[in-house]
């Protein structure tokens, strides 16, 4: 079971009387009053509101029992869209830069649940955290945003004149089928290199039914999805297909249902026995 505090928002009271220790040997307090410690500080801008970053975080009871640990990448939302009072680690991410690491510290006798864990009024509450990067600034991410949604019409229309030209058997001459039965074409070879087992990859896609009803796509929500490649993190059609096509291309799936969400399907936005038409575009190989 993984605990994130930050997604969870868990509201903890913490004032400065209600401390079982001071803040000597502690870096300082965040706005919360809540101790941190900076281990390492790097030269560098600090995030605000609306940035995407990325950090590596692990959460422990005392010194040594870890209930969390992972690399998470988010966009800082505003205060009033988290607990009140924030989440100490919340807090803490505003006052560090890249390569900065850190922990922030939450003793009260108010702190006694998380979800499906019991924490002691006598226990302290850990958060160490590795600041990596400002993935986007919240500028470069409302580019982002508008573009990939422009972009959205134009790929809409190029499933659909795929899929129709599939349907005809137009597509047979650069139809591409697999031993699996996953058939393929690919719009646009790119520059970069091929994905390899276990890589994490970055797609933009718009995935539709075989009449052209839309039932996802990264474009309208205006950011890529990433995930590890033959891992079963996404359904087998993409394992295969997106294996196919390297950095900086595109490509057009045509998926069995057997190799998509099978004989159920995913109610209610795709029904049973469904085969998908999926445009996919390799943004980025990590």
């Amino acid at each position: 079971m993984r605990y994130s505090l930050f997604f969870l928002g868990i509201a903890l009271a913490l004032s400065l009387g209600s401390c079982k220790q001071s803040s000597s040997g502690f870096t300082g307090l965040t706005k919360s009053g809540y101790p941190y410690t900076i281990h390492d500080d790097k030269p560098g801008d600090s995030p605000v509101v609306g940035d995407k970053v990325r950090f590596f975080e692990t959460i422990r009871i005392n010194s040594d029992s870890v209930i969390f640990s992972q690399e998470m990448t988010v966009v800082l939302p505003e205060a009033s869209q988290v607990a009140n009072p924030p989440p100490a680690n919340y807090e803490l991410l505003f006052l560090l830069s890249p390569g900065d690491t850190a922990s922030v510290y939450v003793f009260d006798t108010l702190l006694t649940r998380i979800p499906n864990l019991t924490i002691a009024p006598t226990d302290t509450l850990i958060y160490d955290i590795g600041f990596k990067e400002i993935v986007l600034s919240k500028v470069d991410l409302e580019k982002q945003m508008e573009d990939s949604q422009a972009k959205e019409e134009i790929v809409k229309e190029r499933v659909k004149e795929a899929t129709t030209k599939y349907l005809n058997g137009d597509l047979n001459d650069i139809l591409v089928t697999t031993p699996t039965g996953l058939k393929y074409v690919i719009n646009d070879k790119g520059t970069g290199k091929m994905p390899a087992p276990g890589q994490n990859l970055v797609v933009h896609y718009y995935g539709s039914l075989m009449d052209g009803t839309m039932f996802d796509n990264s474009y309208k929500r205006g950011e890529p999805f990433e995930f590890a490649l033959a891992q079963g993190q996404v359904i087998p059609g993409w394992d295969e297909g997106l294996g196919f096509v390297s950095e900086g291309g595109s490509a057009t799936l045509f998926i069995p249902y057997n190799l998509a969400y099978g004989e159920a399907g995913s109610p209610p936005t795709i029904p049973a026995r469904s085969d998908l038409v999926f445009y996919v575009e390799l943004v980025a190989i990590k």
